[in-house]
């Protein structure tokens, strides 16, 4: 393939790596006019405007079909109606922000000349999307092929695509650079950014917690100061508009039918087979992979694919068999041994931990003298096992090599002799009794033609059609009942926010649009998710601002609870340091009370995690790094606690280190801040800004 030809083949992929670049807008005009402004056209394909500039629903779907498409390239797959879903609103973004960052730059006077895209273009440096499409594999960039295509007449259209994204890219570039121009790190800064990664700390403390120290009957709380400590706080009780959802999900699942189909299709492959047509050739017509040269060991199969080719010689034809993924026929090309030893083996697991587990071993000695005696390993594994995953398969764990059981298990079984009883073996996970039931080094190439149950138009029309009727009647009588008579079953969310994560179904841009526009009572359209059709209807409608006194009382409480312990903590605190004196071992702490205990932090640095400490806790850390080597502290105010603790070392500022590290570093603050503030901005300028999206007219999803 030359490499011109390459270009025109990876266009596709120019276009999805435009996607995932923060405002850079797909594929634009080709001399179509994607906003409608040149031709200001006007009527009923308008499905939005941003400050004015209407997009048209012709120019919108053009763009969702091309982002469609080199979705499918990329994947291999077909795209759902939840996938597309997200590519409309991916879409749209991105041309909300292109309008509003072409109209935040007319107005700071931001242009980007004809002369400025050529001299990148044809300048040393192009664009490196560009360049990687013209390097070879040893990683060569090929400039003489590049200048060639520049100038090829035959990618005409290619280069005006590449010219307005690169233009876009271009005004986004000075943009970000005028918006963030004041926008400095000093040394100060720098400074502190090295002491925080590379400062060295370790000291021994203890901590007071203040639950485990005073239980709640012991602090007394009064309904005067559960009110007072609300009216202080206020501002703590605030609450986003939030919405709840009754959820009837529809799962788009193959039907019965289709799956018989799957089963029609791997037979009648099967049946070419026997008749002399050759298998590669029917693999690569059939299959959805493509025939791979590299031999599989045993381990690293599928149980279906280990054991439709346990006893295979080279040339069988296996299947059809069903797998994870659909239907398969397997013609075995070669078998080998290879380095590697793979070993298959059931057990039966027997959980311990609580007050039974002298129970349990005894049950685990009474089963394994039952399998002594002659008893069906796997009925009694079906029976007695723990583990849920391989019981039903009666102990069976199929093949694995070394590394991937945890090591007292993997020991006892690859010490096992084929069709040995093995003691009970102890682990984390239990007490296993393990039979070895195969050892092998076979090594497989195979071809493999893999037949996917796929979900037919008329299953998929079907799940449809049922949710549609589902809504209709939901409608007119009541959900929950409605739901129980179809044998459907109804689940509630949680309250959730409109940019938050809707339980149970995740980010839905759609369901959140409507859950927050209709009022309480709406019932929606059947709407595709990732999997499954959903009908919906809003339960709830909490709008924003402060939650009553009576809703959020127990969150008061337990708020007074803990700001008194925290009192009583630091009193308690300063008994502690006060009996110590001037002694500086903290191993004494214990012996004025036996709640509490000594510990220490390790090696860390004030970014680090405290071990014995959930988390990070800056105050107990920031007050380290004061702290004098040798000394026992006052009382610190931790997040969580009071802490007196004792510094044993300080690592000392590195003066050579931070002069080699600090231009680096210096690019990091200043890159992770400029990016701060551009994401905030745009947020800000879309908040403020007039958007009209009417894509619900246009777009059922």
């Amino acid at each position: 393939m030359s490499l011109m030809t390459k270009m025109r083949d990876n266009m596709a992929g120019i276009f999805a790596a435009f996607a995932a670049i923060f405002i850079i807008y797909v594929v634009l005009d080709w001399g179509m006019d994607i906003t409608g402004r040149k031709q200001q056209q006007r009527g009923s394909d308008v499905i939005g405007s941003v400050e004015g500039t209407e997009i048209h629903y012709q120019q919108f779907s053009e763009l969702v079909r091309q982002r469609v498409d080199a979705l499918r390239q990329q994947t291999g797959k077909d795209v759902d109606a939840a996938q597309e879903a997200q590519v409309r609103e991916e879409v749209w973004n991105m041309l909300v922000n292109r309008v509003l960052i072409e109209s935040q730059a007319d107005r700071l006077g931001i242009k980007v000349t004809d002369q400025e895209i050529v001299d990148w273009v044809k300048g040393p440096n192009p664009p490196d999307y560009l360049v990687r499409l013209f390097t070879d594999s040893t990683g060569k960039f090929n400039r003489a092929a590049y200048d060639q295509a520049l100038s090829n007449p035959q990618f005409k259209n290619e280069w005006v695509q590449i010219e307005q994204d690169l233009r876009l890219m271009r005004l986004q570039q000075k943009l970000e650079s005028s918006l963030t121009a004041s926008h400095i790190v000093t040394e100060g800064e720098v400074r502190q950014a090295f002491i925080d990664r590379n400062t060295q700390l370790r000291a021994d403390y203890v901590f007071f917690t203040p639950a485990q120290l005073f239980d709640d009957a012991s602090v007394k709380v009064t309904d005067d100061d559960l009110r007072r400590y609300y009216d202080d706080h206020v501002a703590d009780y605030k609450q986003e508009a939030t919405r709840r959802l009754k959820i009837v999900t529809f799962p788009e699942v193959p039907s019965a039918q289709d799956t018989a189909d799957a089963l029609t299709e791997a037979n009648k492959v099967l049946t070419q087979s026997k008749s002399g047509a050759d298998f590669l050739e029917l693999a690569k017509t059939y299959s959805e992979a493509p025939v791979s040269e590299v031999y599989q060991n045993i381990g690293s199969m599928s149980q279906a694919k280990q054991k439709a080719l346990a006893n295979a010689k080279n040339g069988d034809i296996v299947g059809p068999f069903s797998d994870y993924d659909g239907y398969h026929v397997v013609k075995l090309l070669d078998r080998r041994d290879g380095k590697d030893e793979y070993i298959r083996a059931s057990h039966i697991l027997f959980q311990l931990g609580g007050p039974d587990s002298e129970a349990v071993k005894k049950e685990a000695r009474d089963v394994r003298a039952q399998l002594r005696s002659g008893a069906n390993f796997a009925e009694l594994a079906k029976k007695y096992s723990k583990d849920p995953g391989s019981a039903q398969n009666g102990g069976d764990l199929g093949w694995f090599g070394k590394g991937r059981m945890v090591k007292p298990f993997e020991e006892a079984a690859f010490r096992g002799k084929l069709g040995e009883l093995i003691r009970p073996v102890r682990t984390p996970f239990g007490l296993h009794i393990i039979k070895v039931t195969g050892r092998s080094r076979s090594e497989f190439k195979i071809a493999d033609i893999d037949l996917p149950v796929i979900l037919s138009s008329q299953t998929r029309q079907a799940i449809s059609q049922r949710a549609s009727d589902f809504a209709y009647i939901a409608r007119k009588g009541d959900f929950d009942k409605e739901a129980r008579g179809l044998g459907l079953q109804v689940r509630e969310t949680p309250p959730f926010t409109k940019k938050g994560v809707i339980p149970g179904i995740g980010v839905h841009l759609e369901i959140s649009r409507i859950a927050f526009d209709e009022k309480e009572g709406f019932v929606t359209d059947p709407i595709s998710i990732r999997g499954a059709t959903v009908v919906c209807k809003i339960t709830e409608v909490k709008n924003e601002g402060v939650k009553p006194f009576d809703e959020v009382k127990e969150q008061v409480r337990s708020a007074v609870l803990f700001k008194k312990k925290m009192e009583r903590a630091a009193d308690y605190a300063r008994q502690i340091r006060q009996r110590l004196g001037s002694g500086t071992d903290l191993a004494a702490v214990p012996t004025f009370d036996s709640r509490l205990r000594t510990d220490s932090t390790g090696t860390i640095t004030p970014m680090s995690a405290v071990e014995g400490i959930t988390g990070r806790d800056q105050r107990f850390v920031g007050a380290l790094m004061t702290a004098a080597p040798g000394a026992v502290t006052n009382p610190i105010r931790g997040d969580r606690g009071y802490y007196i603790a004792k510094l044993l070392s300080r690592t000392t500022f590195d003066e050579a280190a931070y002069t080699a590290q600090k231009t680096s570093l210096r690019d990091q603050l200043l890159q992770g801040g400029r990016s701060m503030f551009i994401s905030k901005w745009l947020e800000n300028v879309r908040e403020k800004a007039d958007i009209v999206d009417d894509r619900d007219k246009f777009f059922r999803e």
